[in-house]
């Protein structure tokens, strides 16, 4: 571990001033070298005051992460990880699919921020500095295309199990890609593929990943539809680390079972659409349906107004909590 890492922990244990004579002592070092690191780690981000015959505080949480912090948090070894930390970037999946020719399966790349954050649909994704989680992961699986769409189920159950391991709430799973907290948006996955065209296979994948961590990440004309995990009040940098850590050995874990489905019950379970009326919206049309079930290839049933059902196998879908009664009760449905 690199002498800022360590000093960075100890910061982030000791609430109080810490002085220079303390850290070299804990560090095993001379006091100029905890001076040049405390340099290190301002030009990282973190904002470390310094008072004479006080010591050196942290004053802040909106800090960077870094490599140890993540590693430290894993249950299991985490060397089956690589990690490439950026502070600034245009898109983390940008970013994987230009240089995924020199990196090996499981590079996860982090940004602190992103300057052209993307989701669905080429929809934009605010992604501000030290404010969310924002991170890609590049996997070379060995299976048959049909089964593609089970890695963004695979990503949206460990991301809900990491948001449960990391905190008390209950984190929902809107088809196919969102995911909710109290009927907002807190998360987003957006999963893209590279063929070999030549040969028609699949040469990788790169699943990408937002999390708004702290209200700071919410753009003001937005509130009403996103949240974020935490408050100013309740938020620590060391929160992101851990999330990340939880949410790797989490999705590692189901990708290992992606032939085996073992996560259907999990993603069905947190599908908080099921029984909700919902507008439909795919390439060229639009439309209202009552949403009666998912099966096991994820393709969503649904129930038309004129009671025929439908199978959607893509598409996107928006709660219409807005319905009235009257409407509402033209989907006549039998479960």
């Amino acid at each position: 571990m690199k002498l800022k890492d360590k000093i960075l922990l100890l910061f982030k244990r000791e609430e109080n001033a810490i002085s220079g004579s303390a850290l070299a002592k804990e560090c095993g070092v001379s006091r100029n070298a905890i001076w040049l690191a405390i340099q290190e780690l301002r030009k990282d981000g973190y904002k470390i005051i310094s008072k004479k015959n006080v010591g050196y505080t942290l004053q802040t949480n909106f800090a960077s992460i870094t490599e140890s912090e993540i590693r430290q948090n894993f249950e299991n070894d985490s060397h089956l990880f690589s990690f490439i930390l950026l502070d600034t970037v245009d898109s983390t999946n940008t970013y994987m699919k230009q240089n995924a020719h020199m990196l090996q399966t499981w590079t996860v790349v982090l940004a602190e921020e992103q300057t052209a954050g993307r989701g669905r649909l080429h929809r934009t994704f605010s992604s501000p500095k030290y404010a969310g989680v924002y991170m890609s992961i590049l996997l070379r699986p060995q299976i048959a295309l049909q089964l593609l769409p089970r890695i963004t189920v695979c990503a949206a159950v460990a991301i809900c199990r990491g948001i449960e391991k990391l905190t008390t709430q209950k984190p929902q799973i809107k088809w196919v890609n969102d995911i909710f907290l109290a009927g907002k948006k807190v998360a987003g996955i957006l999963t893209e593929s590279v063929m070999q065209v030549e040969h028609e296979i699949l040469d990788f994948v790169v699943v990408g990943i937002g999390i708004n961590f702290h209200k700071k990440a919410i753009d003001e004309n937005l509130q009403h539809i996103v949240t974020a995990l935490f408050d100013s009040e309740d938020f620590k940098s060391d929160l992101r680390a851990k999330f990340i850590a939880y949410f790797l050995e989490e999705f590692y874990l189901a990708m290992e079972n992606l032939q085996a489905n073992t996560f259907f019950n999990a993603y069905k379970d947190r599908l908080f659409i099921l029984g909700q009326i919902v507008q439909v919206s795919l390439a060229s049309t639009s439309f209202l349906a009552k949403v009666k079930d998912i099966n096991e290839n994820y393709n969503l049933l649904v129930v038309l107004e004129n009671g025929q059902e439908k199978l959607l196998t893509a598409g996107e879908v928006s709660i219409q909590p807005s319905l009235c009664t009257c409407v509402a009760n033209k989907f006549k449905v039998r479960y």
